[in-house]
């Protein structure tokens, strides 16, 4: 999967960690949205500040993991 992206929201700590360990593991590229901007430690990985309740937030996020990453892929 090393040419996919995924944007992650609550990477920080929980599932949203564990689900972007899981998928850095498999060779995707991630954007970590969390309130704590953290990458958790992750080559490669992009850690953004981000409040999901603030759409604005989210906005800027998304185009961080675009710019760096040139797109995203869904599901």
């Amino acid at each position: 999967m090393t040419d996919r992206a995924a944007f992650i929201t609550g990477a920080s700590r929980g599932v949203g960690a564990a689900i972007a360990r899981a998928s850095h593991a498999d060779g995707m590229r991630v954007a970590l949205a969390s309130r704590s901007g953290g990458d958790l430690g992750l080559q490669g990985a992009l850690g953004v500040e981000c409040d999901v309740r603030d759409p604005g937030s989210v906005e800027v996020a998304v185009n961080a993991a675009v710019e760096r990453f040139g797109g995203l892929d869904g599901r």
